[in-house]
């Protein structure tokens, strides 16, 4: 079973320095893990990555969906994961995605957001997982590739909502026990363009981390320096 692990990232230095530690301490390591970056500074120096795709950079607000697309059009595994450059993952997260038993999509509802501005909290996303905290299949990479088009074309910002409709009316996937990733907004650098990232949003405050520490455990002290220059 091979595994490939796309990471789109631009000018978000510290994000991506903790995104390339919980991709190379994963209990299973990816068979390639594709980088795709569009910043002004280049992240390769010092990255170990198995493909680095640059892409000339561009004024446009939103270029996520065309790193996508240059990193899905590589993509060769049979299992396909999307770990962002701003989120963090249990050391676990890519071997037991890809132990369940469940031949189709894979993925986390219940999502954790943190926002490290605000400090705080929300869980969204009952009914369905989101991007980065979802196996997809060889299957499902056209689909994706046309997903992220029509969300340029039609200048949508919702990516992972458009994911779920490409696959149909009732997408065949799984749920997955536990919770192994948290969705992490207001990182340092160039700000994401979701809603979720919003810093007025109804966020439960946690001036203290409490909230982030029971989710993540010691890796809290990565995002505790972060805390002050977001706010």
């Amino acid at each position: 079973m091979r595994i490939t692990v796309i990471t789109t990232t631009r000018d978000r230095p510290a994000a991506f320095a903790l995104c390339a530690k919980y991709v190379r301490r994963q209990t299973r390591q990816p068979d390639r893990w594709i980088v795709v970056d569009d910043g002004d500074k280049p992240a390769r120096p010092g990255m170990d990555c198995d493909l680095y795709v640059r892409r000339a950079p561009s004024d446009a607000p939103q270029t996520l969906c065309a790193n996508l697309i240059a990193g899905l059009e590589e993509a060769d595994g049979d299992h396909i994961y999307l770990m962002e450059d701003d989120d963090w993952y249990h050391p676990t997260y890519l071997e037991t995605y890809s132990a369940h038993p469940y031949a189709g999509m894979v993925g986390q509802p219940d999502v954790r957001l943190y926002h490290v501005g605000v400090p705080g909290w929300r869980v969204a996303n009952s009914h369905r997982s989101g991007g980065a905290g979802t196996r997809f299949t060889a299957a499902q990479v056209d689909p994706l590739i046309q997903a992220c088009r029509d969300v340029e074309s039609q200048s949508r910002q919702t990516v992972d909502a458009r994911f779920w409709e490409a696959m149909g009316e009732h997408p065949p996937w799984r749920p997955l026990d536990g919770q192994l990733m948290v969705s992490i907004k207001g990182m340092p650098g160039r700000p994401g363009v979701g809603r979720g990232h919003n810093p007025n949003k109804s966020w439960n405050e946690d001036p203290g981390l409490e909230t982030l520490e029971e989710w993540i455990g010691a890796d809290v002290d990565s995002y505790r320096e972060l805390v002050a220059p977001c706010s």
